[in-house]
This record gives structure tokens, sequence and C-alpha cells, in this order.
């Protein structure tokens, strides 16, 4: 169980145990438009490039750009110059890390072939969710 916007929300999916540090959560539910992922530093990297995607079902090996952003620390917020990510879709997010020469070293979270999800809860779902954490 995971504390978001004042909620314990379940995270849910085969990753959600094997990435601690990493934030959102792999197959988690986010109650925020614009969440502020985190993941583990890497040795060497200058900066890193976080990406937030959403499924291409005719590509998957080519998801649809949502946003990127760059970073010197291994956190990020959503861009504000972006529009608000939408309650209900799913999205992909990947980080890489970027050496001092610009090269790409592998990804810190998530990779081509296995991204990272997490959904965006709309206020309405964070009630009902807020519910059954009473039921329990």
């Amino acid at each position: 169980s995971t504390l978001v916007g004042g909620v314990t929300l379940r995270a849910f999916g085969p990753d959600a145990t094997k990435h601690p540090a990493v934030r959102p959560v792999p197959g988690m539910a986010v109650a925020s438009a614009r969440p502020t992922f985190s993941w583990p530093a890497v040795e060497g990297a200058t900066k890193y490039r976080v990406e937030v995607t959403t499924p291409n079902p005719n590509n998957p090996k080519n998801p649809n750009p949502v946003a990127s952003v760059e970073t010197a620390e291994p956190k990020a917020a959503y861009p504000a110059a972006k529009a608000p990510l939408q309650a209900g879709e799913t999205y992909l997010w990947r980080v890489f890390a970027v050496a001092a020469d610009g090269s790409l070293k592998p990804a810190v979270a998530g990779t081509d072939a296995n991204p990272l999800t997490f959904t965006v809860v709309a206020a309405a779902e964070l009630a009902k969710l807020a519910e059954l954490e009473k039921s329990d």
C-alpha cells in the first residue's frame, strides 16, 4: 500500500515490489495529473531524461510521446508547460541516465521492452478507494 493524496492505495501488477525506490510504483494508481517521478541515482550521470508516453497498440515498440523532461537530480515533476495527464488513462514512463558526453546509459527505470506504468485516478475514484480501505 502507498499513501497518495491522503488515501492509501494498493499498488498492483507484477512490478509493484520489484522497484521499491521508483515512484510512481510500477502499476500504481496516482491521484495527481502532474505526478512527481523519482528513481535511484546512477553513478556517472550528469542528468536524467524522463519520458512519459501512452501505449501505441499499432506499434508497441514506439509509444506515443506525451512529455519529456531533463533534470540533474534523480527526481522530476511532470512538466507544468504540458497539458495535465488524463484521469482514467494508463501511462508508460522510463528514465535514461545521460553521461557527460551526452550518451544515454541504460534505463534506470523502465526499458523499451518493459516501460513502467501508472494510471491517473479521478477524484471520484479516490473517494471509492478510500471507502474500500475503510471496509478492509
